[in-house]
């Protein structure tokens, strides 16, 4: 997770110039995130760190933000900016081997400074949907956890047959942050079904993406390179490209569609215990609820207790409000057992054979849940609106 991609500036036509930048907090002339402005005005961000299924960690998001503030605070009739990665891969989250490293050196500072960065990168994102400004996100390949988080935002967010996302931090000892608690409590995925993606990590397929409005568009793979040379030319509006290469799904049938009712009956429990009990016995559809209880059952149960709290919390707040709230929640995940016991079974010894404490979730207090959303000793709370205002040196 941790390893550096090779620098590489790929398909640079004559017609585009690439620029470094320049903040008085952060550069982002970044080997880890490519910045190609073509003539038209058009800005091409590219996350570089393929053999790291471009997971985000402090370099491309203390980059990405400071290209983002610069971007919101620019004066033009229009702007579009696009992103995508590197491979085969959007962005398969955050680099959490590297946040666990940093708490395993004693400190905190680390996460500190990669979430908050992270966060303001993901509100830059919300806040650039303004009248003169089109996002498009190309989610080509895994986009999971962070990666979702960033996509989430933007105006148009375009998947491939080869697209797969979920928010899977339970399985590692954590909640679906960058800001997960708010969106999925929230629009399509309000009430059972958001926590039910939250509580088991589940895999959207592409269809499922259209449906509960994860993305906004459908772009076969091999349609992907002629849609960006167009938008480079610039010779159309961007949402007419778009539209141009788009493809319609069959939507027909998809994974949850025969389990949606036992969703909205199962997800809809008082506490994780109630879910995990209506799971256990339900006497229709039984045999998928026996699996996705079977699947909880491996889970943290602090970060199920946690996530089940945050979503109800988030869904009466703001997504501001929410940004902050899992600010804190996340940095005392930080310091408990099972986040740096999760990442170490599955991203670091790879064992898959995580020692949770508590073990079971009858064993999580209603006090320890609690804790997680009170402030941190000795850190400020995070004011992700803060994020739009870098003071910019002179280019």
């Amino acid at each position: 997770m941790s390893s550096r991609a090779l620098f590489r500036l790929c398909g640079l036509s004559n017609h585009i110039t690439a620029r470094p930048l320049h903040t008085s907090e952060v550069s982002a002339n970044s080997r880890v995130l490519l910045e190609e402005r073509c003539k038209n005005g058009t800005l091409f961000l590219t996350i570089n760190r393929p053999k790291a299924l471009n997971a985000l960690n402090l370099e491309v998001v203390t980059s990405l933000r400071a290209i983002l503030a610069r971007e919101y605070q620019r004066v033009e009739p229009k702007q579009v900016i696009v992103l995508r990665g590197e491979g085969k891969s959007f962005c398969a989250g955050g680099d959490v081997r590297a946040l666990r490293d940093g708490y395993m050196k004693g400190s905190l500072d680390y996460a500190k400074t990669f979430l908050k960065h992270e966060y303001m990168c993901d509100y830059l994102v919300r806040s650039l949907n303004r009248p003169n400004t089109t996002l498009i996100f190309i989610m080509d390949g895994y986009t999971m956890g962070g990666g979702l988080g960033l996509s989430i935002g933007s105006k148009i967010r375009v998947i491939t047959e080869k697209t797969l996302c979920a928010m899977p931090e339970t399985a590692i000892g954590l909640f679906p942050d960058v800001g997960g608690t708010w969106f999925l409590s929230h629009d399509a995925f309000a009430g059972a079904l958001g926590l039910f993606v939250g509580l088991t990590g589940h895999r959207l397929s592409p269809a499922e993406c259209i449906i509960y409005r994860i993305a906004t568009h459908h772009v076969p793979s091999d349609h992907i390179d002629d849609m960006m040379r167009e938008l480079r030319e610039g010779q159309h509006e961007p949402i007419e490209i778009v539209k141009k290469y788009s493809r319609e799904l069959d939507v027909k049938d998809y994974p949850l569609k025969s389990h949606e009712e036992t969703i909205r009956r199962c997800f809809s429990g008082a506490s994780v215990g109630q879910i995990l009990n209506d799971l256990k016995q339900s006497n229709t559809d039984r045999e998928w609820c026996q699996e996705i209880y079977e699947i909880l059952r491996k889970k943290s149960p602090l970060a199920l207790e946690a996530t089940f709290e945050l979503f109800k919390r988030s869904s009466q707040l703001t997504v501001e409000e929410s940004f902050a709230l899992e600010y804190r929640a996340c940095l005392h995940f930080q310091s408990s057992n099972d986040f740096p016991e999760g990442v170490r079974a599955v991203v670091v010894d790879k064992d898959n054979q995580p020692r949770w404490s508590p073990s079971d979730v009858s064993q999580v207090t209603r006090r320890s849940v609690e804790s997680l959303t009170h402030p941190v000793v000795g850190v400020s709370d995070l004011d992700v609106t803060t994020g739009l205002h870098i003071q910019l040196r002179d280019e």
